[in-house]
């Protein structure tokens, strides 16, 4: 996708592309001018954003190693690849579907035109998050951008699953004391039954603490 823009559109602009995988423009890349001056078509810059679904044109070595096939692309016209300056950061985010991201496992890859291969160098690229389903990096580079990641195919609960939880182990704890105090004669079943709700408790202490 390509726009021909002022300097201030897109400054900090944010592409979102499939999946909610987006890549965001620095917020002081380009000089904004402080005369109040009507806007010239001449002051306009252009900017391309590419979301690539395959890594095809990205191999080194057969090794597919880009996160979900996803490759990003951020240019302007006639600066296709070259260092940021002023701190300036490109902050892109890619999410694994249906996964979840192991932690402190990620890189983000930076690619190197001349070379033709991904670059890991975190004086380039540095991970920013990776402790949910996605993983945040931030570039001192305007280039190619990619994540490797190792997932894991543990499928995460909702709130929902929680509060069902916590609802049964209420119910648990109440159904115990309410044995223990309200209890008239020391029946064996009544016993049976709360041995049976003790261990209950605990096996759902445990499956919400995994």
């Amino acid at each position: 996708m390509a726009h021909n823009w002022f300097p201030q559109q897109i400054n900090g602009h944010r592409f979102d592309g499939k999946d909610g995988d987006s890549i965001q423009v620095p917020e002081h890349l380009l000089k904004v001018s402080v005369v109040l001056s009507p806007l010239q078509e001449e002051s306009c810059e252009s900017v391309q954003f590419t979301e690539y679904s395959s890594q095809q044109w990205f191999l080194t070595g057969d090794k597919e190693l880009a996160l979900k096939n996803k490759v990003f692309s951020m240019s302007l016209k006639g600066r296709s690849s070259y260092p940021l300056k002023d701190n300036n950061e490109v902050v892109y985010r890619i999410y694994a579907t249906g996964s979840r991201i192991v932690p402190q496992k990620s890189l983000c890859l930076l690619w190197n035109q001349a070379a033709e291969s991904w670059l890991s160098d975190n004086g380039f690229c540095k991970v920013v998050d990776d402790t949910s389903d996605y993983v945040e990096c931030s570039c001192s580079h305007m280039s190619i951008y990619a994540v490797y990641a190792q997932t894991d195919n543990l499928s995460s609960y909702n709130e929902a699953f929680f509060s069902s939880g916590f609802i049964c182990i209420s119910g648990y704890t109440l159904a115990i004391i309410s044995h223990l105090f309200c209890t008239r004669c020391a029946m064996f079943a009544a016993k049976l039954l709360t041995h049976m709700m003790v261990a209950c408790l605990g096996t759902q202490a445990i499956i919400l603490r995994v």
